[in-house]
């Protein structure tokens, strides 16, 4: 995707703070990440002017992350509810992630790191998982509920063969 089209998308995109700003076919329990760079030829003053922009916005996201995770004097497992009854429906991943950018790059990488969480789960919590997500109205960024319907009832059934 290129011009127009992909700045919004992106724009799009860094503007979905809240749940309610996602469309109801995508579930909210995950932030999007759109791979790819928007490239830009601007003048100086442009330049100059979106550079601020940027380093202001991340400063808020910068404040705010560390207003909810060091000022507040919550405790981590208390944040959650904290924040959401102060900014119901913030997705908190979105507001805190910074936006990115090079100045004249020779090359563009992307590498998106998954924490590893260890969880020990039953075969019956992960049934019970399959099911509250098969019964949701919400399917994945990339499938219609009905294809996303497909995908869960074949992981039950894989599931219910393999560990009889």
């Amino acid at each position: 995707m290129t011009g127009k089209a992909a700045l919004n998308l992106a724009l799009t995109n860094y503007n979905r703070l809240f749940i309610h700003d996602i469309l109801q076919h995508i579930s909210n329990k995950t932030a999007i990440r759109l791979p790819g760079a928007l490239c830009f030829n601007l003048s100086v003053g442009n330049y100059l002017g979106i550079k601020q922009q940027l380093e202001t916005i991340n400063k808020l996201k910068t404040e705010l992350k560390n207003i909810v995770t060091h000022q507040s004097g919550i405790k981590k497992e208390q944040r959650f509810e904290f924040i959401h009854q102060q900014l119901h429906g913030l997705i908190t991943l979105n507001a805190y992630r910074k936006i990115n950018y090079v100045e004249s790059p020779s090359s563009i990488n992307f590498g998106w790191a998954n924490k590893n969480i260890v969880n020990k789960v039953t075969k019956e919590q992960i049934l019970e998982r399959l099911h509250k997500n098969y019964q949701s109205e919400k399917a994945m960024a990339a499938y219609t509920k009905q294809q996303w319907r497909t995908l869960i009832e074949k992981e039950i059934q894989d599931l219910n063969s393999n560990f009889s």
